[in-house]
């Protein structure tokens, strides 16, 4: 089952949205009497309902424009300040996951039939285990590195990075690469020296798509999560 996202321009990063819950969304979500305004991911689970949101967009009188609780997405997607992404339900189930700690809801087809969902919700119904955090780290547990990196080269390009000055820092979603590398981040940290070290993602995706073809290496993403730590250098 296909999946429809939208992405903000040029950055790449997901497109979320502030709504105000009904009455009943809003029981149904432990806020007994009060209106609650939340942030929600926007997703389409048709091309159909993509394509009709689209032509309800043309229809939009500019004058009625910040009538519509859609207002700002309106917008952006007639200034086309957005792209839309499309993700199997394999996809769909690892990006919901990463997105599970910064936005807590999910807007199913927005529109007259819309439907609001926590993500945990979501993750539910496609079957995924929602106590299963994959192994992200929260940002109060320090990591244990238990072993040297292999190969142990990548341990002297970074020591190289010893003593330098940062002077810039790039850090996003890296674009432009072939079809068989699956989605991913990189940092890059740009010194004094006119030097740079870049940190990228690197996984075994495409031996584990060789081994099961319902299984593309497109289907997986990868992050990079920057986290300050009070821990001693070690010695």
């Amino acid at each position: 089952m296909p999946y429809y996202m939208l992405t903000r321009l040029p950055s790449g990063e997901l497109y979320s949205m502030g709504l105000t819950l009904s009455e009943d969304e809003a029981r149904r979500y432990g806020h007994e009497g009060e209106l609650v305004s939340v942030t929600a991911l926007i997703v389409w689970t048709d091309a159909d309902k993509l394509e009709q949101f689209r032509e309800f967009l043309l229809s939009v009188e500019q004058e009625n424009l910040h009538y519509s609780p859609f207002a700002e997405l309106i917008r952006d997607m007639q200034a086309e300040k957005v792209d839309v992404v499309e993700r199997n339900s394999v996809g769909m189930k690892g990006t919901l996951q990463r997105e599970r700690g910064y936005t807590e809801f999910v807007l199913l087809n927005p529109g007259p039939e819309q439907e609001v969902l926590k993500v945990g919700k979501l993750l539910a119904q496609m079957g995924v285990d929602t106590s299963d955090r994959q192994g992200i780290v929260e940002s109060d547990k320090e990591p244990k590195i238990i072993g040297a990196p292999m190969p142990g080269l990548k341990a002297e390009r970074l020591n190289q990075a010893v003593g330098k000055t940062i002077a810039d820092v790039e850090y996003g979603v890296v674009e432009g690469l072939p079809g068989w590398v699956h989605e991913g981040e990189a940092i890059v940290l740009h010194f004094t020296d006119n030097t740079a070290l870049s940190i990228e993602i690197g996984s075994n995706a495409k031996n584990l798509s060789a081994e099961h073809p319902n299984l593309k290496p497109g289907d997986f993403h990868a992050e990079l999560m920057p986290m300050w730590r009070d821990q001693d250098r070690p010695t």
